[in-house]
């Protein structure tokens, strides 16, 4: 296997950017994730495809729009029958782990 990339996906439901230090506040309340941004991609334009949580990662982890991979309830889960992130990167040689605190996530 070539040398590839460490990848790390991060995502803060309900974080506010201009409570984090990489945004620009002035207290260092972040410090370990301000660094992280430092030395990796910090996005300063994304707008999210939904206005809620989950269908909202269901586009992240799918690269769909919610009205394509059709994940609009909490008790819903992404279907098998299109490829996620998790399985793309398996695919390129990556191996994936996950971690979420929320029940409804499966």
């Amino acid at each position: 296997m070539m040398d590839q990339p460490d990848i790390v996906f991060i995502v803060l439901d309900t974080q506010r950017a201009d409570r984090l230090g990489c945004y620009g506040h002035k207290k260092a309340v972040t410090p370990h994730l301000d660094r992280f941004a430092a030395e990796g991609v910090l996005f300063e334009q994304a707008i999210s495809p939904a206005q809620w949580t989950i269908p909202s990662h269901g586009s992240l982890f799918t690269g769909l729009y919610p009205t394509a991979h059709q994940l609009i309830q909490a008790n819903q889960s992404l279907t098998a029958d299109r490829p996620h992130l998790a399985e793309i990167l398996g695919q390129a040689g990556y191996e994936t782990i996950g971690f979420c605190n929320r029940h409804y996530w499966k």
